[in-house]
């Protein structure tokens, strides 16, 4: 997985002012219905290539623009029966830098180059282009928002 880059979106400000507080160093996890997983990520979840150690970037979800907001990298995945959640050790923050223009549907777990300025173009290496997975019911905080389950 040389040169992708795992893209964990979240869709509230409070997600993100949770990372800046927390810092580098410290330890979180955001969960995702399958439904706002790509396919790609998944096939490569079962398959194992998703897996500790791998670099993650969270982005805020900004309109139609993916801005980022840390780097992390993972610690566990986890696949519960209604979301997968993503736990990792945030590595960096990252305040106000360039952001990426979604490529024209629902933001969601994807991979996207390190060269490339719009996710979702490029997936694992000689993964073939797949279908796009069905939207699944999701509500504000609940899984799928990328924000923690509620307890």
């Amino acid at each position: 997985m040389e040169g992708v880059q795992l893209l964990l979106p979240v869709f509230t400000d409070w997600v993100v002012e949770n990372l800046a507080h927390l810092g580098p160093g410290s330890t979180y996890h955001l969960a995702y219905d399958p439904g706002r997983v790509d396919l790609d990520v998944l096939e490569d979840l079962r398959e194992g290539a998703v897996r500790p150690g791998l670099p993650a970037q969270v982005v805020r979800v900004d309109g139609d623009r993916l801005v980022p907001v840390a780097r992390v990298c993972l610690t566990r995945v986890n696949e519960y029966p209604a979301y997968y959640r993503f736990d990792f050790v945030v590595e960096e923050v990252l305040p106000y830098l360039t952001t990426r223009l979604l490529p024209g549907r629902q933001p969601r777990v994807q991979f996207a180059r390190a060269e490339t300025a719009v996710p979702g173009t490029a997936g694992p290496p000689g993964a073939a282009a797949k279908g796009a997975p069905t939207e699944g019911p999701t509500g504000e905080g609940a899984p799928g928002q990328g924000e923690p389950p509620s307890r």
